[in-house]
């Protein structure tokens, strides 16, 4: 382009704008804590804040949230967060409604009333409002394991790869569940009759429906990762997912019948009625005139066939065969406690931890139950009244019923034999 005196004229680009940064999002996090007793009221505690974007996924957000009010020597795992309880509101006003944060529906429109916001220049800050998170220790896992969780973290939540979600609803590998079906049946390890059950170098996994379709997924990879006879290398079949504490024994072959004993040569005869009974007319006259008589023994009466076996030393008639001259056997040994029938008899000594890990029972109720120093096997804890179990040791509702029921599948274990060999 020339000027009006000749001269070119030299054209300098336009500058573009520079790109702003993301809005940040503040969150404040108050956990509500259950009430110890019934006459108490819910405690709150403040913690926080931490920061998240317009483009933060929801696993990222649950996973900042969690590892932001996370006690020290637990784990910040995603699923320790009682998502249907989780809320929020805005800072401002102060009289904003809650609106749940249970799915990810919820998280979305938190999202566009974050960028609405910030879009007016107005505060973007939020309090959520949850229960504490669930107690769960920090495992001593191997690193195998968490290389493969931290794996399926990357591309799926709650413990399953992205691919593995899409292919657990293909139809396709309904065809090789059912191969998986066919090859491990239920029942097919005795020790749990109700389960199917695969063993791999002395560690078991039971099968339900999810861990089928992930080995099926795998099998029909291309190329393929597991095989019918071997499991994946995925998180639903690491060391700490294999099945913990005993089994059923494993029954044994019932021996011959023993052929009946012998008649005893030394057994009562039996002696056939005398002719002459002793309520003949001399034999009652005599008696009327002498008072009571008793003949000696051994036939002071006819001796009939006994009804019952009788001890070698009984004779019909004698005064020192009745019942209440012979010596008497104790039920119990001298000096021990009778049994109660609020304890049941354990083949062994089992251990709180050992009942808290098969029944998973987690930590926190785990330390609620060692205030009541309870042991498994008393059934004297579920008779306990509310002040005891809410008021002392801190179980809620709903807790307190689950325990009480798996006590009682415990009970029914034992009498079923299921612990009659200690866990290895």
């Amino acid at each position: 382009m020339l000027t009006s005196d000749g001269a070119e004229e030299i054209q300098r680009p336009e500058k573009r704008p520079k790109p702003e940064p993301p809005t940040e999002f503040t969150a404040y996090i108050d956990i509500i804590s259950p009430p110890r007793t019934v006459k108490a009221k819910e405690t709150s505690t403040a913690q926080g804040p931490f920061f998240f974007y317009a483009n933060t996924t929801h696993l990222e957000f649950l996973s900042l949230l969690a590892a932001c009010v996370v006690d020290t020597g637990f784990s910040a795992a995603v699923t320790t967060i009682n998502q249907s309880q989780l809320v929020w509101k805005l800072i401002t006003p102060a009289n904003d409604k809650k609106k749940p944060l249970s799915s990810e529906q919820g998280y979305r429109a938190l999202l566009n009333k974050m960028n609405e916001l910030s879009a007016k220049k107005k505060e973007c800050t939020v309090t959520l409002s949850m229960p504490p998170l669930s107690k769960v220790a920090n495992s001593s896992r191997s690193k195998e394991d968490k290389r493969l969780d931290d794996d399926e973290r990357k591309e799926g939540p709650l413990g399953s790869t992205l691919r593995e979600q899409k292919s657990a609803i293909d139809p396709a590998i309904n065809a090789v569940v059912d191969q998986l079906c066919e090859k491990f049946p239920i029942g097919n390890d005795p020790r749990w009759p109700h389960d199917r059950v695969v063993t791999i170098d002395k560690n078991s996994w039971k099968l339900n429906d999810i861990k089928l379709r992930v080995w099926a997924s795998h099998i029909i990879d291309d190329p393929p990762t597991a095989t019918l006879e071997s499991p994946p290398a995925s998180a639903h079949f690491t060391h700490a997912q294999r099945i913990r504490g005993p089994g059923a024994p494993i029954p044994l072959a019932t021996p011959a019948e023993a052929p009946p004993a012998p008649p005893n040569a030394n057994a009562n005869p039996y002696y056939p009625a005398p002719m002459m009974p002793y309520g003949y007319p001399p034999y009652a006259q005599a008696a009327g005139a002498l008072g009571s008589y008793y003949p000696p023994p051994p036939f002071a009466y006819p001796p009939y066939p006994p009804a019952y076996p009788q001890p070698p030393h009984f004779h019909y008639g004698d005064p020192r065969s009745h019942p209440s001259a012979r010596p008497q056997t104790p039920l119990a040994a001298p000096g021990s406690a009778p049994t109660s029938p609020l304890k049941i008899a354990l083949p062994y000594p089992v251990s709180l931890s050992d009942f808290c890990e098969k029944y998973e029972i987690d930590e926190e109720d785990k330390g609620r139950l060692e205030k009541l120093k309870f042991q498994p096997g008393d059934r004297r804890a579920e008779k306990l009244e509310r002040e005891d179990w809410q008021g002392h040791a801190g179980f809620s509702k709903l807790s307190w019923d689950d325990f009480v029921a798996k006590h009682k599948i415990f009970i029914r274990d034992v009498k079923a034999g299921c612990w009659n060999h200690a866990p290895t």
